[in-house]
């Protein structure tokens, strides 16, 4: 038989979604800013916050653990990732979080063996790498509304904690958002 419409054009939108598709994400502050010695650990707690407070239907709520949505929910997909109890997993060394679709990383150079912040002057690009692998795709919009609340929140101190910002309400970040060099096409700006 025929499949219905809407289920014959999911099958096709399924067919030609590609597998993986990683971005370039670059942050411009535009005040200067101490950026952590690890950046990839900031950018991760500061996007999964930003999309945590973007999707969940439940703020008040410390887990995902019992949602009703938690099945249907971008969070628990990307950072909180679920793993089916299975013997051969297990014998991987996977017992309760599954490997992620979304994978972040700080461009090279970025992370300092000091440990110590970085100073970043207004306006210089700290660059990082995010890649969403299979049905991760299909969050790519309220990926992006996370990027743009992360951006205006930093991911560093600033170094002039008491300046106002425009309208007296700070945005330390511009963000910037394309397909890595590895894929053809134009870039994707967001500001």
């Amino acid at each position: 038989g025929e499949l219905p419409e809407s289920e014959s054009l999911r099958t096709f939108e399924a067919a030609f979604r590609p597998a993986v598709l990683p971005l370039r994400v670059e942050l411009r502050p535009r005040e200067p800013q101490l950026v952590p010695a690890f950046p990839g650990s900031a950018i991760h707690g500061a996007l999964g916050r930003a999309l945590w407070k973007t999707v969940c239907a439940f703020p008040r709520r410390r887990e995902c653990m019992g949602c009703p949505l938690l099945n249907r929910c971008a969070y628990p997909a990307l950072f909180a990732t679920s793993a089916p109890a299975a013997d051969s997993l297990e014998q991987l060394g996977i017992r309760d979080q599954a490997p992620r679709p979304m994978v972040l990383a700080p461009e090279a150079g970025w992370t300092l063996p000091s440990r110590h912040p970085r100073p970043v002057e207004a306006g210089a690009e700290i660059p990082f790498r995010l890649t969403l692998i299979g049905r991760a795709i299909d969050d790519l919009a309220l990926v992006v509304v996370a990027l743009r609340q992360m951006a205006a929140g930093g991911i560093g101190r600033p170094l002039n904690p008491g300046a106002p910002g425009e309208g007296g309400r700070r945005r330390y970040a511009d963000l910037q958002l394309a397909r890595s060099a590895a894929e053809k096409g134009g870039g994707m700006g967001f500001r």
